[in-house]
């Protein structure tokens, strides 16, 4: 399965989008904190994470959880130019179908789609602006930038893109960008 079949198709053309799946070991700050790290890599790389409120609840009922290496879907952001995600999904070995899922999650493992607006082009990379929560005549509730590695030829800020990128280290490297639009107005790319 491809990269670009594994990641729901988006609900309308300009919606926005920051997904990715990582392998790796939750290691919280603090008994049951909701902040802590994945570690990557077998171990090598260790980067700051946040568990949303339904993945943390799950973490914490199951404590073989950050002792074993696990697939967690992502929110990538940049944050002080780090790399940085917020836990939304934790997948469960228990699961009845986990042996034909597990080969679809091995085979997407640190992969990410990215829909959003260039908010500016750097010599060897992107920086994308996402918005999340953001439906047609409805104001965003969330806004973040997640820098991508990269040569990207005759792309301008303000395009609306979708990019799937791979991650190494702890960086997101783009393996292919599509124009979707060529808006100059990042809030208003979702209403066209």
């Amino acid at each position: 399965m491809k990269t670009e079949e594994f990641f729901l198709e988006p609900n309308f053309p300009g919606e926005y989008q920051a997904l990715g799946l990582v392998e790796g070991v939750w290691f919280p700050r603090a008994s049951k904190a909701t902040t802590g790290w994945l570690l990557c890599d077998g171990g090598c790389r260790q980067i700051e994470s946040t568990l949303m409120r339904d993945v943390k609840d799950f973490v914490y009922s199951h404590s073989d959880i950050s002792q074993t290496l696990n697939y967690f879907n992502v929110y990538p952001r940049t944050v002080n130019g780090q790399l940085n995600f917020q836990v939304t999904f934790l997948h469960n070995s228990n699961a009845a179908n986990w042996k034909d899922w597990h080969q679809q999650l091995e085979a997407n493992a640190d992969r990410f789609r990215l829909r959003g607006a260039i908010r500016s082009l750097k010599k060897d990379a992107l920086v994308m602006h996402i918005q999340q929560n953001v439906k047609p005549g409805k104001t965003p509730n969330i806004q973040f930038e997640v820098e991508v590695l990269g040569e990207v030829d005759s792309l301008v800020s303000g395009q609306f893109v979708e990019v799937f990128a791979q991650r190494t280290g702890y960086a997101l490297e783009i393996e292919s960008v599509e124009l979707i639009e060529d808006v100059r107005v990042p809030s208003i790319a979702w209403a066209r």
